[in-house]
């Protein structure tokens, strides 16, 4: 049974807090020397260089303090109401900003080795608590280091793969539509292999394309069981179709390989 991110940290000594502080101290308050023999914060270089970064992470946020604003950043030393999302939040806004202004360097006047220091130190403290870098359009997000869910993005199609792993940030905890959105794809890509995986489990495939059909592809609102159910208890049926997919997707790539284990093992036994 896979361990969840909590009794990883426990077992780990893993201080999610100090961590925290870290992160937080290398953003607003370690000073760096810059290519001009003066010290800055990477706060302040990037308060400084803003205009000039990626604009995937910018938008059109004309200042630092319009993009905390704009996207409700509010970082301070000690939060009250720690959590891990806390610490993974920070490590986004940190090392996006790292790696813009990495891209922008020569501009920015930065010392690329330092920039990459910090995003090596920020990128180690997330595999230390059981989570992995992803990152499309130049934009880096954490996201739980799922081994079946890393498995199956390495064997679909690129412009799925990113969903994949997207589903377990932990921003989309709670977010139905961007999470029906995944799976509405993730049912579309499995659609022509139905047949396939009916061949390896009849009643596995039955069971996950009724629920596709009943919660992913159709309008549920006149199915009294369905409409009475919480968002919660809707969620819960959601990652069960989510982990359903991706054993769908293992079984079907197992079966792909299995004429040629069966070879091997002709040949191995005489």
């Amino acid at each position: 049974m896979r361990r969840n991110i909590y009794e990883v940290l426990k077992n780990g000594n893993i201080d999610i807090k100090k961590e925290y502080s870290r992160i937080y101290d290398l953003f607003y308050e370690v000073s760096f020397d810059s290519y001009y023999d003066q010290s800055v914060t990477l706060e302040d270089t990037v308060t400084e260089y803003f205009n000039m970064l990626n604009s995937n992470l910018i938008g059109r946020c004309l200042s630092l303090e319009d993009f905390n604003e704009s996207y409700n950043y509010n970082f301070v030393p000690q939060p009250n109401d720690f959590s891990i999302e806390k610490l993974i939040e920070i490590s986004e806004y940190v090392i996006n900003f790292v790696r813009a202004l990495m891209m922008a360097t020569v501009y920015a006047h930065f010392d690329v080795q330092t920039l990459h220091k910090i995003e090596m130190h920020i990128e180690s403290c997330m595999e230390d608590v059981g989570y992995k870098k992803v990152e499309r359009d130049g934009i880096i997000i954490f996201v739980e280091n799922d081994k079946a869910a890393i498995s199956v993005s390495e064997i679909v199609e690129p412009q799925l793969a990113y969903s994949v792993l997207e589903y377990n940030h932990y921003k989309l905890k709670g977010n139905l539509d961007r999470k029906k959105d995944i799976l509405k794809n993730m049912a579309d890509s499995i659609e022509h292999e139905r047949n396939a995986l009916k061949g390896i489990n009849s009643s596995f495939t039955s069971d996950l394309f009724q629920l596709f059909n009943k919660f992913i592809r159709h309008d549920n609102a006149d199915n009294n069981y369905i409409s009475s159910m919480s968002d919660s208890e809707i969620e819960e049926v959601y990652d069960d179709m989510y982990q359903m997919w991706l054993l769908a997707k293992l079984q079907l790539e197992q079966a792909g390989r299995n004429d040629k284990i069966r070879g091997l093992i002709k040949s191995i036994n005489g």
